[in-house]
């Protein structure tokens, strides 16, 4: 739901609530509290609800702050906050014709999206997603690099969440094979470029879930959680906020993503000859794997 229709609706069912209570003055609705500070994080917090009603209604005038119900309690929580400043949000309760409005407020992130890691001075790639309140998340390589995934066998690589694991045992099975540099080039890459030998090192390609949802991040439609089992996610793309991501990579000596060409490998196989691939351009849709002889981009990314 887009935050227009999610106001409308908020504002809706705030007249609902007025024209209702015209009608009918025989139930009550008291909270423990109405004013809610969530951390950076978006821990969830309990609010103790006293009324006489059976059925609630919860509204929410923010997409980041979720209320539900949860026996004589409602629980509020967020995720976690991904900009430098503090965000603020209400939240309507309805009880028969009573109606409670909770103020929530979440604090800054001490990290921020499209921010260079770890710093300025030394960055290593541009943090795309913030999580625990800036604790921890996700970067984006600065380059990238254009390879075969491998050649057709079995490798059993298939996890759709797990990257980090995915490029890993892919290494450690073919890394010391005499072609490793110029059959699984993608993986030779992060051993040797990236991650310097290092077989445990930080970098990684990652698996189709996590290729899905950098897409969508960059292109400014992270709320989009739809996927097909053999298509590549077809979304519109927010050129503001892909143009914002692009700026910075360019900003610190990195290369712009390709959104013309748009194909990029994942670490995950789809079945002996074939392993997936996503496509980043705007409204378009195609198979998601492809043979593993095939040349595409590769942008390696790393957690923190």
């Amino acid at each position: 739901m887009n935050i227009d229709m999610r106001k409308i609706i908020f504002i809706g069912m705030i007249i609902g609530i007025f024209i209702y209570a015209c009608e009918k003055d025989d139930s009550y609705l008291e909270l423990s509290e109405t004013e809610i500070q969530l951390d950076a994080a978006g821990a969830e917090q309990y609010i103790q609800v006293n009324t006489n009603a059976i059925t609630w209604q919860i509204s929410s005038s923010s997409d980041w702050v979720i209320a539900e119900r949860d026996s004589c309690f409602l629980v509020i929580k967020a995720e976690s906050n991904q900009v430098r400043s503090e965000r603020n949000a209400k939240i309507v309760i309805v009880a028969d014709n009573k109606y409670v409005r909770i103020n929530v407020s979440q604090a800054a992130s001490t990290r921020a999206v499209g921010e260079p890691y770890p710093d300025e001075t030394n960055p290593i790639g541009i943090i795309y997603k913030v999580l625990d309140g800036g604790k921890h998340g996700k970067i984006l390589s600065f380059d990238e690099f254009n390879g075969k995934w491998g050649l057709n066998s079995n490798t059993g690589i298939r996890s759709l969440e797990d990257g980090k694991s995915n490029t890993r045992d892919m290494i450690n099975a073919y890394k010391d094979a005499a072609t490793f540099d110029s059959d699984y080039s993608i993986f030779w890459w992060i051993y040797q470029e990236k991650n310097n030998g290092d077989i445990d090192g930080q970098w990684y390609i990652p698996a189709y879930s996590e290729l899905v949802e950098l897409y969508l991040i960059l292109v400014g439609q992270s709320k989009t959680t739809t996927t097909n089992a053999t298509q590549t996610v077809s979304v519109s793309h927010n050129i503001n906020v892909r143009n914002q991501f692009d700026y910075q990579l360019k900003l610190y000596g990195g290369v712009p993503m390709d959104y013309e060409e748009g194909y990029y490998w994942s670490s995950t196989e789809y079945n002996t000859s074939n392993a997936r691939r996503g496509l980043f351009k705007h409204r378009t849709s195609t198979n998601n794997y492809t043979t593993k002889k095939s040349s595409f981009n590769v942008r390696a990314i790393l957690q923190f």
